[in-house]
């Protein structure tokens, strides 16, 4: 039974992971804000600020990917889980007898 389910456990914890990563890039982006602001604005160092926000576009740009990765994967296994169901539906209303159908 795990066998035939070994990819979308294997998926769903991908998804899990990548969903924490996220979570933890979305917890350190205002951790930095508050950095540019009394680092880099308050002592009035341009390359403080300029490198803070170049992290935070980094950051970004990371958790951008990581939502799209994980959101083709969900969909991907959404698919399929839907594929397998109807298959599964098919295959019984043709393996049942005529009598139950008519009924």
């Amino acid at each position: 039974m795990i066998r035939k389910y070994k990819k979308t456990i294997l998926a769903s914890i991908l998804v899990f992971n990548m969903m924490i990563l996220s979570s933890i890039i979305c917890i350190y982006i205002p951790i930095i804000n508050k950095q540019i602001i009394d680092i880099g604005i308050m002592n009035k160092d341009i390359k403080v600020v300029v490198k803070l926000l170049q992290v935070i576009f980094l950051l970004y740009l990371l958790n951008f990917v990581l939502k799209f990765i994980s959101n083709g994967i969900i969909s991907k296994a959404g698919t399929d889980m839907t594929k397998m169901l109807k298959e599964r539906i098919i295959s019984k209303v043709f393996r049942s007898q005529m009598s139950f159908l008519i009924k």
